[in-house]
């Protein structure tokens, strides 16, 4: 490994050590990932509808270090994340918006992932 690469990776466990939150993912495919550590995020996202109006959106990211995926490879498109907040359980499902992809790598060396995704109902 590179020295940056080794920088990148011990930034990105500080940050996991220090702000994470426990949440839960699920892909399509039903495979499941419990107590998954997941820094909380946002994305604000301007577009413009097909009459010219600005829209503003913004969208809850989860940060979540590339190693806890494992064989299950990427976040995939219309997995859901479940986060407890305040004694309920917040269902969010993993999409695109506006024209950014789902996820993005945090940086050149793939430490994390940032996903994003759209909250779905309060359980």
């Amino acid at each position: 490994m590179s020295l940056y690469s080794d920088a990148f990776s011990f930034h990105a466990d500080l940050l996991e050590a220090s702000a994470s939150e426990s949440v839960e993912y699920e892909d399509p495919d039903g495979n499941v990932l419990v107590d998954v550590p997941a820094v909380i995020g946002r994305s604000e996202l301007e577009t413009i509808d097909s009459e010219g109006a600005g829209i503003a959106l913004e969208t809850k990211d989860f940060i979540i270090q590339q190693s806890h995926f494992g064989e299950l490879g990427d976040p995939k498109r219309r997995a859901i994340i479940r986060q407890c907040v305040n004694d309920a359980i917040e269902t969010y499902q993993v999409l695109p918006d506006a024209g950014v992809a789902h996820f993005t790598v945090t940086d050149g060396y793939g430490t994390a992932f940032r996903i994003r995704t759209k909250r779905l109902d309060n359980i």
